[in-house]
């Protein structure tokens, strides 16, 4: 297998320092886990498991790196084709496009929350980390949905009850009212 991803990296002509700056942050996990394999089994089981992940997180950088979005999306469209039984195939690409337009955001809103929390001098305190890029990320999510439903491209209502629950809150609001 990574004589295989060593032929696709030197494929892709991707800079190998481009490669090894996406592991860097992916390190300290493999060594964890590294030491935990070779604690619960073995040294080779634990070299394995690690190189396996490695390989899969390149090959997954390099696939991104030189495939066009649209292509990914088309392609997981059709991947999708044989089980339109129990899925749209259309709504897979959709949501994978909402991942791939979503995962960078919340990440640049991270950046900018621990930028302004270390200019007050809040860099240390995980509270000022969390919740504005929990408030951030949600209303992201709100306006997401807000711009999906606007498309028509929300689920229809399971069995009613939402709209029983939405008819008996506006009955108790005219019973206050009147």
């Amino acid at each position: 297998m990574s004589v295989v991803l060593a032929a696709v990296i030197a494929g892709a002509r991707l800079p190998v320092r481009l490669l090894a700056r996406s592991l860097q942050g992916l390190l300290p996990l493999l060594v964890v886990l590294l030491a935990f394999q070779w604690w619960s089994t073995d040294l080779a089981y634990a070299v394995r498991v690690v190189l396996g992940i490695a390989n899969a997180f390149v090959a997954a950088g390099i696939l991104t790196a030189s495939t066009p979005v649209t292509d990914l999306l088309d392609g997981a469209a059709r991947a999708a084709r044989p089980l339109r039984r129990l899925v749209d195939p259309e709504v897979v690409a959709l949501t994978l496009g909402i991942v791939v337009r979503s995962v960078p955001w919340v990440a640049g809103s991270f950046s900018d929350v621990r930028q302004s929390a270390r200019a007050r001098g809040l860099d240390r305190n995980p509270r000022a980390l969390v919740v504005p890029t929990v408030v951030h990320v949600v209303a992201f999510a709100r306006s997401t949905g807000e711009a999906l439903a606007a498309r028509g491209l929300v689920d229809p209502p399971d069995d009613g009850h939402d709209a029983l629950d939405a008819q008996d809150a506006d009955d108790g609001a005219d019973e206050r009212d009147g």
